[in-house]
């Protein structure tokens, strides 16, 4: 098989050339030292890419190098990584077969040359591929960020090396538990749980709530986030495409392919959003958050909101309803039924239109719930898992 690959690289100059420009990439590193290195798979704007920057801000003063496993969509957030970690981007080497033995054996053999205390990883599948092959002496953490059942994520990769990794951080109880009884019905032993730490994301909460425009004349309402299977955009479709002549209107914001969006008249689609000043006066003019993922951790999208007065609709899955309390600061729908999901949506939003009174009162309180999730006790967390005083 190696020879064959060689044969394959020599047939391939294009190839050639990638390999050479990741060597050089890789020898570039090696005279540096880091304390942390960092597998993350993207640089495109995301929930997830969002949290893996906080972590660097928490952790300003530890040298740090991340390396991207996986092919980006865009760069929109690679100069934010660059600024504060050193990067290495083998995306692109790592997705040709031909090229991948040779790029990961040579990544191994780096990262142990230039032994860090630690390696993270987050939703890169390479590295759990090669946490064996890590020194011992490096202490292995990772995070992650939703359970899912799908065994294409991280929770079920991670099963064949759990016994390599020292910590593993969870943003939501729920997933917790569901992680612990993935290990009980794997046969893995139960010291293994205990390396399982609950780590909250975390928002800059504004000072003072910034009231809104409120009118019964009219209801905004947001959707921010990708267009993946779990997040069943279909369903907010359905509903904004019902209440199309109630004087509700819906905004898109993410990354949706044109073969999802296909949306009402009272709907508008704006593309991924990365001015933060363009985000905060989206939040700011909305009235709803609205969600109907079938599985979640407990989103960052869902934190933002509520601190600029947004109430939550969402399904009630994964941490939410631990977090969050119906008809005080959010409204739940616990269903699994798609039908009664898109009415039970629809009958609340045609009554926060109408009732400017409990919208109010929903919105000042999602205000005062998002306190709860300042920035600082995510920093101090991770402080404190990278044991930096």
């Amino acid at each position: 098989m190696f020879l064959i690959n060689l044969i394959k690289i020599f047939l391939r100059p294009q190839y050639w050339l990638i390999f050479f420009k990741g060597i050089t990439k890789l020898q570039s590193i090696k005279s540096r030292q880091y304390d942390i290195i960092f597998f993350f798979p993207f640089y495109h704007i995301g929930g997830a890419e969002r949290v893996h920057i906080d972590i660097l801000h928490a952790i300003p003063e530890a040298r740090k190098l991340i390396i991207f496993t996986n092919i980006s969509r865009n760069n929109k957030l690679l100069e934010e990584f660059s600024s504060k970690s050193a990067i290495l981007d083998l995306g692109f080497c790592l997705s040709k077969k031909y090229l991948n033995f040779f790029v990961v054996n040579l990544l191994v053999s780096t990262v142990n040359k230039l032994n860090p205390i630690y390696v993270f990883g987050c939703n890169s599948k390479l590295y759990y591929q090669i946490l064996p092959a890590i020194n011992p002496s490096i202490l292995k953490f990772d995070l992650i960020h939703a359970f899912s059942d799908n065994i294409e994520a991280a929770e079920h990769w991670s099963l064949p090396v759990v016994k390599y990794l020292d910590k593993r951080a969870l943003i939501s109880h729920k997933a917790i538990q569901e992680l612990s009884e993935l290990y009980i019905s794997n046969s893995i032993p139960e010291e293994y749980i205990k390396n399982i730490v609950f780590i909250s994301n975390g928002i800059n909460v504004p000072s003072t709530l910034i009231e809104k425009k409120y009118s019964n004349e009219r209801l905004d309402v947001i959707y921010i986030g990708r267009a993946s299977p779990e997040k069943r955009i279909k369903i907010i479709e359905k509903v904004s495409s019902k209440l199309s002549n109630h004087d509700i209107f819906f905004t898109y914001v993410g990354f949706i392919p044109d073969e999802v969006n296909t949306l009402s008249s009272n709907s508008n689609y704006l593309g991924e959003i990365n001015d933060q000043d363009a985000l905060r006066e989206l939040y700011t003019n909305s009235d709803v958050l609205i969600l109907s993922s079938c599985r979640e951790g407990f989103p960052m999208v869902i934190m933002e909101a509520m601190s600029y007065g947004c109430i939550p609709l969402c399904t009630a899955v994964g941490d939410i309803p631990n977090r969050l309390e119906n008809n005080k600061n959010a409204l739940l729908i616990n269903s699994n039924n798609e039908l009664e999901i898109i009415e039970l949506f629809s009958h609340k939003l045609i009554q926060l239109k109408k009732d400017i009174l409990l919208r109010k009162e929903l919105s000042l309180n999602a205000y005062e719930q998002s306190k709860a999730f300042d920035i600082k006790t995510f920093n101090e967390s991770y402080r404190d898992l990278f044991k930096i005083a």
